[in-house]
């Protein structure tokens, strides 16, 4: 085994390890409730579909591997939330309450009208897919 070389200023050095985002599918995921759903709550792998989740208040949930199908989120209230490895399918949200909230491989699929705008919103590998053209935007801040 050849020695490694020690990595100086200026050179690549080590690299960071990296993580293939695998996509909660509705197959690997339970029911959620999102009747049940309530500021503060910690949720992981479950599914959440058809769901009008408008004016919730969502405020320092942790949604891990979670997919939200067919959401609306119109108004509600997600400040210090986090949403790690999740996605977001033909979700629709006029606008967002999203102050300090955490994006970490987060994909939006077929947005239908998803805004997510907040200055102080944590984004790490957001992406934004739409199967056809439609006059939804959807991007991370710069």
């Amino acid at each position: 085994m050849p020695p490694k070389k020690a990595a100086g200023r200026g050179t690549a050095g080590t690299l960071a390890p990296t993580i293939d985002f695998v996509e909660p599918t509705p197959e690997r995921l339970s029911a959620g409730d999102p009747e049940g759903l309530l500021a503060g709550d910690y949720r992981e792998g479950e599914l959440f579909e058809g769901a009008d989740l408008s004016e919730y208040d969502l405020a320092g949930c942790s949604f891990l591997e979670c997919r939200f199908d067919a959401v609306t989120l119109t108004e509600a209230e997600l400040r210090g939330s986090r949403f790690i490895e999740s996605v977001f399918v033909s979700t629709f949200a006029q606008s967002l309450k999203a102050a300090r909230t955490t994006w970490r491989d987060v994909r939006f699929e077929s947005p239908a009208g998803v805004r997510p705008n907040s200055s102080t919103a944590n984004w790490i590998r957001f992406t934004c897919t739409a199967e056809r053209s439609t006059t939804s935007t959807c991007a991370a801040p710069a």
